[in-house]
C-alpha cells in the first residue's frame, strides 16, 4: 500500500484506498469525476462534510458496505449499514478496521464534535501498514495510545479541529512513519499554504497530498 497511488486524496477528509482490487471510501464530499464504485464506505461522523447521502449515491453499488459512527442520519435508506462505537474492530475486505475517538477538547471547539457523540477515527491496516484517519478532532489522550502507523491522516482546518500548531503536536506524539494534513484547504483558504509550508519546516515524517482528480 502506497500513499498517492493506492491511498489518494479526493479533497477535504474524502480518501479512496484500492486494496487487492477493492475500492475503500472514508468520508466521500464533494466527489468529483468518474470514480470506481465503492465496496466499502467508511463514515467518521455525522457532519454534512463526512456523511453525505449525495457523494456515496454516487460511488455506491449493490453489495457496498457503509460502516459509520451513531447519529449519522441519511443513511437509513442504504442496505448494508452497520454502526461501530469507539475501540471496536472487525475484518472487512481483507483489511482490519480499528476504531477510536473523535472529540473536541478546546472549550471553544466543544459543540462541535462532543466526546459523548461516540465519532470516529479509523486506524486501518492493509498489507501490514496501518493508516490512520483521524476523523474530526482535536489532539486527544487516545493518540498516544496508536502504535505503528504507516500514515497519520490528521486535520488542520481550525475553527472545528486543531490548527497546525496542535496539529504538529499530535502528529509528534502519534510518531507515524509520514503524516498529512486533512480537512484544511477549504477552511483555511488563502491561508492553506502558510499552514502547509509551517508544517513542512516543523516535521521531517509530513507530505502534502493533492488532490487525486479521476
Amino acid at each position: 500500500m502506497e500513499i498517492g497511488k493506492d491511498l489518494v486524496l479526493l479533497g477535504h477528509s474524502a480518501f479512496l484506498l484500492k486494496h487487492e482490487g477493492k475500492n475503500i471510501y472514508i468520508d466521500p464530499f464533494m466527489l468529483k469525476g468518474s470514480l470506481p464504485k465503492a465496496d466499502l464506505i467508511l463514515i467518521t461522523h455525522a457532519h454534512y462534510d463526512h456523511c453525505s447521502p449525495a457523494d456515496i449515491d454516487k460511488i455506491i453499488r449493490d453489495g457496498t458496505k457503509i460502516i459509520c459512527s451513531k447519529l449519522c442520519k441519511g443513511l437509513e435508506a442504504y442496505k448494508d449499514v452497520s454502526v461501530m462505537g469507539p475501540f471496536e474492530s472487525r475484518s472487512e475486505l481483507g483489511l482490519k478496521i480499528e476504531t477510536t475517538r473523535a472529540y473536541n477538547t478546546k472549550k471553544e471547539r466543544l459543540q462541535f464534535h462532543p466526546k459523548s457523540n461516540d465519532w470516529l477515527g479509523y486506524v486501518i491496516e492493509a498489507d501490514s501498514r496501518k493508516i490512520y484517519h483521524a476523523g474530526d478532532t482535536d489532539f486527544i489522550p487516545e493518540m498516544r495510545q496508536l502504535e505503528g502507523l504507516y500514515v497519520a491522516l490528521l486535520p488542520m482546518g481550525d475553527t472545528y479541529t486543531m490548527e497546525v500548531d496542535e496539529m504538529i503536536e499530535a502528529a509528534r506524539a502519534i510518531d507515524s512513519e509520514h503524516v498529512a494534513p486533512i480537512h484544511y484547504r477549504l477552511l483555511l483558504g488563502d491561508r492553506a499554504e502558510e499552514a502547509e509550508r509551517k508544517l513542512k519546516s516543523s516535521l521531517k515524517n509530513a507530505i502534502i497530498l493533492k488532490d487525486a482528480v479521476p
